[in-house]
């Protein structure tokens, strides 16, 4: 398996574009459902620590209640600013590498890696690691 770099990229600016309407408490409460998440994002940042955003339906549907792993702070964000993010799936984050591509081969010479050099395409276009921010 392989990361969809766009759809990564694509994910990562709209969690960080978020637009918070206000905080809703610092203190964790019943209402917000928190429990239940409507939806949960978790990613790995370099050092290795995992951040999630967790996003709740309270009582009142007309927003979700925000809280991120690294605040005390639960924050009230718009239905339709996390429309989006719930739009971009596990399934479109995460691509199978074809046998061709996981075989050491490259696609466009039919040589293998340390063969081709004269194609401009790099082990690394072919390969797409997880980076260490965003593991799913």
């Amino acid at each position: 398996m392989s990361v969809n770099s766009p759809q990564t990229s694509s994910l990562l600016g709209k969690l960080t574009g978020l637009r918070i309407q206000f905080l809703l408490s610092t203190e964790a409460k019943p209402e917000f459902r928190q429990d239940e998440p409507a939806l949960e994002v978790k990613m790995t940042r370099k050092g290795g620590e995992v951040l999630s955003y967790r996003f709740s339906k309270p009582a009142d549907p007309s927003y979700y209640a925000l809280k991120r792993s690294d605040w005390d702070h639960y924050f009230k964000v718009a239905e339709y600013s996390v429309t989006p993010v719930k739009e971009i799936t596990r399934e479109k984050l995460v691509q199978a590498r074809t046998d061709e591509a996981s075989s050491g081969y490259c696609q466009v010479k039919r040589k293998p890696w340390a063969g081709c050099t004269k194609c401009g395409i790099t082990m690394a276009d072919k390969f797409i690691q997880p980076p260490t921010a965003a593991r799913f």
